[in-house]
Parts: structure tokens; sequence; C-alpha cells
């Protein structure tokens, strides 16, 4: 299974090798990542593409690792955080 960064990356260079896809991933971001991912996205992901300029740098920071309440009451059944995957 690919990770998170590999999948960033392998859009990337998809966007940049076909113009066409370029295009749909800034016009349908959903659909054009799914596409690369192999699978429908869940339906309660935001997927944003933003194009960088020469005046303007986009950083995306990693989000917090704070449990979520679902994952609270899982660790307090004995599920580990860790069964969530490393971007819990």
């Amino acid at each position: 299974m690919r990770s998170a960064e590999q999948i960033k990356k392998d859009i990337i260079v998809k966007a940049g090798l076909d113009a066409e896809y370029r295009s749909r991933l800034l016009d349908n971001p959903r659909e054009a990542v799914s596409e690369v991912v192999g699978a429908a996205l869940s339906d309660g992901l935001d997927v944003r593409v933003h194009v960088e300029s020469p005046d303007c740098y986009h950083l995306a920071l990693p989000q917090t690792r704070r449990l979520s309440t679902d994952q609270l009451a899982a660790a307090a059944g004995g599920i580990s955080a860790y069964d969530y995957g490393p971007n819990w």
C-alpha cells in the first residue's frame, strides 16, 4: 500500500506530465485524486488543489496527532492508536 506522501508525489508527477490530468485535477480534485488512488475517496474527505506562482508559495502542515472521540472510545476498548495507521 502506498503512503500518503507517495500518492501526493504520484499526483504531482502525473499532473506535470499530463496536461489533461492537470486540468481535471484543478476542475474536479476529488475525481482526479481518486483516479490515482485507484478507489473512491470517502465522502467526508475535502480535497483542495492550489497552484504556486512565482510570488506565492503554499505550505501544507501535517495534521495534529489528537485522537477523535471515536478513536478515544476505541482506545478505551483496547484498540491501539497504531491500528489507525501512520496518519491517524
